[in-house]
């Protein structure tokens, strides 16, 4: 692994760009060979011999129109890899269609190139299925001159919409470590106007809100409005109010750009 190369091969056939994509796929991969006397192999390197051993980590990910699905997957050896599947048709469908302005074979260097690391690789394959039966193939180094020109703004919308299917709540403490309203129970809010500023109890109608909100408060003998945000929400009965309710005032609701 001494001289490793990656080269782009051209598109297979002319490209209608007023076609729509019917299917998308790259592999991403990076290669090592690292010197076992001046490294520590990491559990999920491919192979230990005298001197070196090397990492072998892929990415791969599918986005299908037909299907409305997309997959996305992770490899550092033969035995950990990470898969995860979406079925998302109308977001998929809508996502593909803004895919098919770009122009994917502009390539800054289209010859191969030698890697200035002969002992590491970073190599991509993209493959362009449009609707029409074209088919349109990328094979490059992974570097500013083995991507589209268009690729800056091309990979800003790819991570974007991978991305926009991690939620979760299984982890979030926010969930888990909330503590639940009792019935009868009053909503006092501990808001700041500055970072670390001091805290004033408010008063919320609902139980929508939580930390870290930017919400709309009264302040001052004239009411006027000002943006606070929520740094804590406790739960009170009545006769346990940590401020006098009558002289409380209350969260005018959340934030909203435009207000």
């Amino acid at each position: 692994m001494h001289r490793l190369r990656a080269e782009k091969l051209d598109t297979l056939h002319p490209v209608n760009y007023a076609n729509t994509i019917k299917s998308l796929e790259m592999s991403y991969r990076h290669l090592s060979e690292l010197d076992s006397e001046e490294s520590i192999a990491p559990n999920y390197c491919v192979e230990v011999e005298s001197k070196y051993f090397f990492v072998d980590y892929k990415e791969q990910l599918v986005i299908d129109r037909e299907s409305g699905h997309m997959h996305y997957g992770k490899s550092f050896d033969l035995l950990t890899r990470t898969s995860q599947k979406y079925l998302a048709e109308d977001e998929i469908i809508d996502f593909l269609d803004t895919l098919s302005r770009f122009n994917f074979s502009q390539i800054k260097e289209s010859a191969s190139i030698q890697l200035e690391n002969p002992s590491e690789l970073f190599e991509y394959d993209l493959t362009i299925f449009w609707a029409f039966g074209e088919k349109e193939i990328i094979k490059a180094t992974f570097d500013e001159k083995g991507v589209p020109v268009q690729w800056t703004s091309l990979i800003a919308k790819l991570h974007s919409f991978v991305a926009s299917f991690d939620y979760t709540e299984l982890f979030d403490v926010q969930i888990y470590g909330r503590i639940r309203r009792k019935e009868g129970q009053l909503i006092y809010c501990k808001v700041s106007f500055e970072e670390d500023g001091p805290l004033y109890y408010y008063l919320a109608d609902e139980d929508v809100y939580k930390e870290g909100d930017l919400v709309i408060v009264p302040v001052g003998p004239d009411n006027r409005e000002a943006q606070a945000y929520i740094r804590s929400i406790e739960y009170f009965s009545p006769e346990k109010a940590p401020y006098p309710i009558e002289k409380t005032k209350h969260i005018l609701g959340k934030y909203e750009s435009s207000h």
